[in-house]
């Protein structure tokens, strides 16, 4: 499994005379996949920048999550090939011009109010896990604004507005309600007048993880607001329910749960941690006309959700100690593992899968709440093994002038190095 690059990377890696076995049919496949959905995801770009879905509001969703899929696939040097601003052409569309107009999207739908920024009023909380990762992944904290309320702001402080807001709407302990403290509802507001759910409570934490990303530090006191919300919502058997630990527990939901774990600092051997991984383990197999609320294979928001809580949790090199239901091994192809640093994992079983039901089109299927769109930025994500931020504010350096002079040597270590928890 390899991170994605570009099509420079053939010659680079013949240079460096690389093992042989790098270049296997699955690698070929993935990458295939990846570019295959891209191109449809271009070719579906509307022409003010957003991709449709159902609603106008949850428009700020399927834009935010295609922008995410593009910015995401970098080349070994780590620099970003689709950028806002970059002139990459292929087949006939500029890249570089779809995420610029994708952000433009973003930037015309936010709104500022006096708790900071947000991206419309309808289930806000949740597009909030779109809309800035979006923007911080554009590694750009100094970009300016230069269309809708937002005009004149910096790319850095539009997401610093948004975490404000974001940290305003967490359910406050002692709240007049007597809902469960921590997490949180549809909406951020002062005072929250809707209580949390773990379906909701992912999106708000996706985007706090991102932040970093772009200079923009998490509050400890909302990591640490977090943690009884942790403790209350997950069930005895270690998934997580919705509005309560005994109801709609399902996979996608204890995704989101691995990833709160994450971003208050929990520990991969900490008894909760292992006993969410332990439910997800038992439930792998379920696919999506299992559980349509929350079903793994073939539900696009719930391997999403799943993908990201691992890759934090275990990264993609982990081993079957935690995650070993998977589905039967076919050593022939296109099942071959070409990867030399592990065998059949969780991040394979999900590849394969993803690889073998993409259309031809070069979309996935979505479902009645999120369609194709979404979907397809989303798989395009974890087949591409995009890393997942970890909530660390990186290191200035992270932010240079992107096409610097690195060697190739650095390159390459950068290409092989595995996310670990």
């Amino acid at each position: 499994m390899s991170r994605r690059f570009s099509s420079l990377l053939p010659a680079m890696l013949a240079m460096a005379c690389l093992p042989a076995t790098l270049f296997a049919a699955t690698e070929a496949q993935k990458n295939a996949a990846v570019d295959n959905a891209l191109a449809w995801l271009a070719q579906n770009q509307q022409a003010d920048g957003s991709w449709l879905e159902f609603s106008g509001d949850f428009r700020v969703a399927s834009t935010g999550a295609a922008v995410l899929s593009f910015e995401s696939q970098r080349n070994i040097f780590g620099q970003q090939i689709y950028q806002a601003g970059q002139n990459v052409v292929i087949n006939g569309v500029n890249y570089g011009d779809v995420v610029g107009k994708g952000l433009n999207y973003l930037f015309n739908n936010a709104a500022v109010s006096p708790t900071g920024v947000h991206f419309g009023l309808n289930q806000e909380s949740y597009l909030m896990g779109f809309a800035v990762p979006a923007i911080a992944e554009s590694k750009n904290p100094g970009g300016t604004v230069n269309t809708g309320p937002l005009t004149g702001w910096t790319y850095q402080e539009v997401v610093q507005g948004a975490v404000n807001r974001v940290v305003n709407g967490q359910i406050p302990s002692g709240n007049p309600y007597g809902w469960a403290p921590g997490g949180w509802g549809y909406g951020s507001y002062a005072d929250n007048a809707s209580r949390a759910d773990n379906s909701t409570t992912q999106w708000p934490v996706t985007a706090l993880l991102y932040a970093p990303e772009i200079g923009v530090p998490i509050p400890q006191s909302t990591k640490d607001n977090l943690k009884p919300w942790i403790a209350y919502i997950q069930n005895p058997n270690g998934g997580s329910g919705y509005d309560s630990p005994w109801y709609l527990v399902d996979e996608s939901k204890t995704g989101g749960l691995l990833m709160e774990m994450k971003l208050v600092g929990m520990d991969p051997s900490d008894p909760e941690v292992q006993a969410a991984l332990s439910y997800l383990n038992t439930q792998w197999q379920t696919g999506f006309y299992d559980d349509p609320w929350g079903g793994n294979f073939g539900h696009p928001y719930a391997m999403w959700s799943i993908y990201k809580g691992l890759d934090l949790t275990l990264g993609l090199d982990a081993d079957t100690t935690e995650i070993w239901n998977l589905h039967p091994y076919d050593p022939n192809p296109p099942h071959s593992i070409d990867n030399p640093n592990h065998g059949w994992n969780w991040y394979e079983d999900y590849a394969d899968f993803l690889v073998n039901s993409q259309n031809a089109d070069g979309s996935w299927n979505g479902y009645w709440a999120w369609t194709g769109p979404l979907a397809t930025a989303w798989d395009a994500m974890i087949v591409s093994a995009v890393p997942i931020p970890s909530g660390d504010v990186p290191e200035p350096a992270a932010w240079v002038i992107w096409g610097g002079v690195i060697s190739l040597a650095a390159g390459f270590g950068w290409w092989r190095r595995r996310r670990a928890a």
